[in-house]
């Protein structure tokens, strides 16, 4: 029987302990509960933790005792509004249908190249920028709303490790309409100096949106789990970062640590750096961190092959666990990708460098067998090898229980996408949706709006991944994939075969180089009742709108056949085709994330849907933008850029 909750049943979502409430109010004709106040972290982790409906209430309970299942129906349903869904999932207001003309925006670009020229800004299409809301019940905060970028760069007294900007709903000088925050583009919140090597993967944000958690890791002194609390005002320009006013090493011998998260520790207004040094001094370069919400712990790994874990990471005293099995050996010598755990099974799932997928069963583990001994946490019993390298963190549907995996460098199968259930077992191989040769890697898909509003006994919808064109050697092309009703991926692409479209403009390949899509993000607008797909594309002489990378969307609500058409450029809408909307540096651009969707109930707020992403290769003298503007990044022909992007689609 198919669980859906019912209009006018009150909801409630306890975090943490009582730290915070969300409460959603009764439907019409009751009385109006006070305005509460959600803030919605939204970083790398949402985009490989997914929720599709549970199909039964007790299925329901489980997965909304995890925060990133709330942050997915915020992301499409102000809370207030969510008490009045249709059983389709819609609420009343997505009935207004606004309509726009489907044309992406440059808002701004925001320029590194003072830091250094010709030098990339972000660690791979593996990471993303982190955004927080500070609160999906009211209109878009100009202030308190941030988006956090790492640099990539080694961390100097004139070079910052970590960026954060507000004022993001703006628009920048020469760009218009102006934004809801102004014509003056963003502003730095806060930089810091917080070491000298490289933070080269995905932020991790805390629930309330106050502490921040990355990795920096050392040719020398290897890795160190960095928790920020970052204050307004310190470090506003990103040539003068600041050193965090508080600073604290934590290890397990304690020497200058054990330093919980407290006013004596990081008094209130101050910004506070906790520090854990990895135990084994490994480099990470690879694997961003993944938080677990109710456990207050945190997961990631290393270049060696090992996974670690840390407690007390933003609500205690922020220690690497050393004892009960932690760290645990997962491939020695291999480099791991982002883990990815399941608040379901209790199970965390990570690939590596030499093309094996594995699982780690963690405390309370319910699925799976210990490869040595019973105790738990310990690696997990089955793993599967394949050829080539993973490079990214699994996509996991939390509510199925299902895992999938996206290898592109497999020569055994041509490419392939494999799904599992959370011990490795029943596993489905999709292969031949890889180039001629062994290329550039694959990066993780996402489901469409359909798949993610049914359910586990009636499952519709498709998979998106971004592949390669199997008649030559490297070029990336879109791919779909369907599930039998009860979820089981097909072994076949959708269309077969011929079943994709390759990236490039109106359909034009000349000489691709080795090139690769980014991640692929969608995203579902119930005003406009319209579902998205994005992603990027990096190329050389690989024509993409006549320049040399670019951002690229698919309507998938218009698509009335698949593989779609070629599309169109920027000033156009694309029809059913892939359309380049955005030209970026040859390098495409890091993982994509998109929010605000939804925050449209007390008026239109410009620019405030918004799309947001780092560019993995210096700016060049080309233009970008999209729209018939000629901005390039902030005026600069050198360094990185961290650009934001208005669909009016979107709003």
């Amino acid at each position: 029987m198919e669980f859906r909750i019912p209009s006018g049943m009150v909801w409630a979502l306890g975090l943490l302990g009582g730290l915070a409430a969300v409460v959603l109010p009764m439907s019409h004709g009751a009385q109006p509960e006070p305005h509460q106040s959600v803030p919605v972290p939204y970083d790398w982790s949402h985009h490989h933790a997914k929720f599709s409906i549970p199909s039964s209430p007790i299925k329901a309970l489980k997965v909304q005792q995890e925060p990133r299942y709330w942050h997915q129906m915020f992301r499409k349903n102000p809370p207030h509004e969510m008490a009045d869904m249709d059983p389709e999932g819609r609420s009343e207001r997505s009935s207004l249908r606004f309509r726009h003309k489907n044309q992406m925006h440059r808002d701004w670009a925001f320029s590194m190249s003072s830091l250094a020229a010709g030098t990339a800004t972000a660690g791979s299409a593996t990471t993303y920028p982190a955004k927080f809301g500070f609160d999906a019940n009211a209109a878009p905060d100009c202030v308190n709303d941030y988006v956090a970028f790492n640099t990539s760069l080694p961390g100097a007294s004139g070079t910052p490790n970590i960026i954060a900007l507000n004022q993001l709903y703006t628009s920048q000088a020469g760009s218009s309409p102006a934004g809801f925050c102004g014509i003056n583009g963003p502003s730095v919140m806060w930089s810091y100096f917080t070491g000298t090597g490289r933070a080269q993967t995905s932020i991790a944000l805390s629930l309330l949106g106050d502490k921040l958690a990355f990795v920096e890791t050392s040719v020398l002194s290897g890795a160190v789990l960095r928790i920020l609390k970052g204050a307004a005002g310190e470090g506003t320009t990103i040539a003068s970062p600041q050193i965090p006013t508080n600073s604290y090493v934590n290890t397990t011998e304690g020497a200058l640590g054990n330093t919980a998260w407290n006013t004596t520790s990081c008094p209130n207004g101050q910004s506070c750096m906790i520090s854990v040094p990895f135990q084994n001094g490994n480099q990470d370069t690879n694997s961003s961190p993944f938080y677990n919400f109710a456990t207050d712990t945190l997961y990631v790994g290393d270049n060696s092959g090992v996974l670690h874990s840390f407690s007390g990471v933003f609500l205690g005293t922020p220690a690497e666990i050393t004892t009960g099995g932690w760290p645990i050996t997962v491939d020695a010598g291999t480099i791991l990708t982002s883990p990815v755990s399941d608040s379901n099974s209790n199970n965390i799932f990570v690939g590596d460098s030499a093309g094996s997928i594995w699982y780690v069963r963690g405390a309370g583990s319910s699925s799976g067998t210990c490869a040595f001994g019973t105790s738990l946490p310990c690696l997990g019993a089955t793993t599967i090898a394949l050829s080539g390298s993973i490079v990214d963190g699994p996509l996991v549907d939390i509510t199925t229980g299902r895992v999938f995996w996206f290898n592109g460098q497999d020569t055994t199968h041509n490419g392939e996408i494999v799904q599992t259930d959370t011990a490795l077992g029943n596993s489905v191989t999709l292969a031949g949706v890889g180039g001629t040769s062994a290329g550039s890697p694959m990066f993780s898909g996402d489901f469409d709006n359909n798949y993610l509003n049914s359910t586990a006994n009636n499952v519709t919808g498709f998979l998106y991944f971004c592949g390669k064109d199997p008649t030559q050697v490297d070029a990336p092309a879109i791919w779909r994939v369907g599930f039998s009703s009860t979820g089981v991926m097909n072994a076949i692409p959708d269309g077969g075969s011929t079943g994709y479209r390759t990236l490039a403009y109106n359909g034009v390949i000349s000489n691709p180089p080795n090139v690769a899509c980014s991640p692929v993000t969608e995203v579902f607008n119930t005003n406009t009742s319209t579902d998205w797909i994005f992603l990027s594309v990096a190329n050389l002489n690989y024509p993409c709108n006549g320049q040399t990378g670019c951002v690229m969307s698919l309507n998938l609500t218009t698509l009335t056949s698949w593989p779609p058409g070629p599309g169109g450029n920027a000033n156009s809408n694309g029809g059913t085709g892939m359309t380049a909307f955005s030209d970026v540096s040859t390098g495409g651009t890091s993982g994509i994330i998109i929010d605000n969707v939804a925050v449209t109930t007390a008026g239109n707020f410009p620019q405030a849907s918004s799309i947001y992403f780092s560019w993995l290769a210096p700016a060049g003298p080309s233009a970008i933008g999209g729209g018939g503007s000629t901005f390039q990044c902030n005026s600069a022909t050198t360094g990185g850029c961290f650009q934001k992007l208005t669909q009016a689609g979107l709003q």
